[in-house]
């Protein structure tokens, strides 16, 4: 794969493939280029107090001298390793095409595409490096023509500088005490940020007190949130026991009323035999002893009756305040009451039916 001639013009040389052609001279017109490896121009801008003496611009015309130079050896180190790998690849180029390798494989084919490939990437860097030599004789022109633009301005403020020379060394004796003056500052400063650093330091372990105990107080908290969710469900708990008991106490109420209600009806029942009894004594005059033992018998019994509802009436208050422990007295006590009444009764039906 051929390559295309890449001509470089650096100052009064120019290079021809990376070779360098002797009895050359003379810069092209060089067109703008917009290229990212452009070397950044320093700032020409200069005052009074700025401007090179006699030893400095000679100092400045040495260092003028030294960019080209370095500029051709990085040039010749381009060049001869430039040359050595195209050398090297184009040796196992011609190597391959004479028939040294006789088996025409696959690999032989890959080698030569690789050939290719890197002459081509070579060809590509080559240019490459070609634009970046081009940019820096651009940028080394243009600091030429500053340079000469210097030294106009050098001569042309030479004897000025030579007559404020004077106010030049009050300018430094000024600067001086200045400086002084900025050292005193300095050393007044660095206390100053010795003593708000401690500050800072006291102050960061004072933070890290108030996070610790921060800590604390939310681990206490998170203990307190679970106590409480405890407490509630037993209070949960509680309040079902006490719904129950309140059930317990209403089913109460009402067999209490049913009581009542019986005992209405005995009462009326009583009532209604003794009626019976004194329309009985009226006509019946031979049974009035029987009778009256009866009514006495009667009478006592509703006074046992009396008795028995108050005694019930004072237990159940008791039992309303004490709830599930009494209910199980009450029930055997109304148990008792019923087997006294339903005797009472046999007993009432048995007279009722004698009379």
């Amino acid at each position: 794969v051929p390559l295309s001639q890449v001509i470089v013009y650096l100052d009064d040389l120019v290079f021809v493939d990376g070779v360098l052609v002797e009895g050359s001279s003379g810069l092209p017109s060089v067109p703008s280029n917009n290229n990212n490896h452009s070397i950044p121009l320093p700032s020409t801008t200069t005052t009074l107090e700025d401007q090179p003496t006699d030893q400095e611009q000679q100092l400045q015309e040495s260092q003028q001298s030294s960019p080209t130079e370095e500029l051709r050896a990085t040039v010749a180190l381009c060049n001869q390793t430039i040359a050595d790998l195209v050398d090297k690849k184009l040796l196992k180029f011609e190597k391959a095409q004479r028939g040294i390798f006789k088996k025409r494989s696959v690999s032989h084919h890959r080698e030569r595409d690789d050939v290719i490939r890197v002459l081509n990437r070579l060809s590509e860097e080559s240019r490459q490096v070609v634009k970046i030599h081009h940019d820096m004789a651009c940028q080394l022109k243009i600091k030429q023509r500053d340079q000469t633009i210097l030294k106009k301005a050098v001569t042309s403020f030479g004897k000025e500088i030579k007559s404020n020379s004077a106010a030049r060394r009050v300018m430094k004796g000024d600067l001086g005490s200045k400086t002084a003056q900025c050292r005193e500052l300095e050393n007044q400063l660095k206390e100053t940020n010795s003593r708000w650093n401690d500050r800072l330091a006291a102050k960061e372990q004072e933070c890290q007190r108030h996070k610790k105990k921060e800590m604390n107080m939310t681990h206490l908290l998170r203990e307190n949130s679970q106590t409480l969710d405890i407490v509630t469900s037993e209070l949960n708990n509680a309040n079902t026991k006490m719904t129950s008991l309140l059930e317990d106490n209403q089913q109460l109420k009402i067999q209490m009323t049913s009581l009542q209600i019986t005992a209405d009806k005995t009462e009326y029942d009583l009532q209604n035999s003794l009626r019976f009894k004194d329309k009985l004594h009226a006509e019946k005059s031979f049974l009035e002893s029987g009778v009256k033992n009866l009514e006495e018998k009667l009478r006592s019994q509703r006074q046992f009756f009396c008795e028995q509802e108050e005694t019930l009436r004072k237990q159940w208050g008791e039992m309303l305040l004490i709830k599930e422990r009494d209910c199980e007295r009450y029930k055997k006590e109304m148990e008792n009451m019923a087997i006294t009444l339903n005797k009472s009764n046999s007993v009432v039906y048995k007279l009722t039916a004698e009379l």
